[in-house]
């Protein structure tokens, strides 16, 4: 089994705001695909600021592994 990482990107779109999302297996501009174990796990809304992309991926990160911690 390949051991996997997570990464966090924040980069900005066409319309100069930013945006975060979290994948696992490579960076989400080199994404491949789920096929090699590849993954999007989170993206977050357009913001206008670094700050804004950056509290609202911590805000989403934080959701998916509340979902994880409550499991039985």
């Amino acid at each position: 089994m390949i051991p996997r990482r997570f990464f966090v990107t924040l980069d900005t779109n066409h319309e100069d705001k930013w945006q975060g999302c979290l994948t696992i297996g490579l960076h989400s501009y080199l994404w491949s695909s789920a096929d090699v174990g590849d993954a999007h796990l989170v993206d977050t809304d357009p913001s206008d600021t670094l700050e804004e992309a950056i509290s609202a991926l911590k805000a989403k990160i934080s959701e998916l592994f509340q979902v994880f911690l409550a499991g039985n």
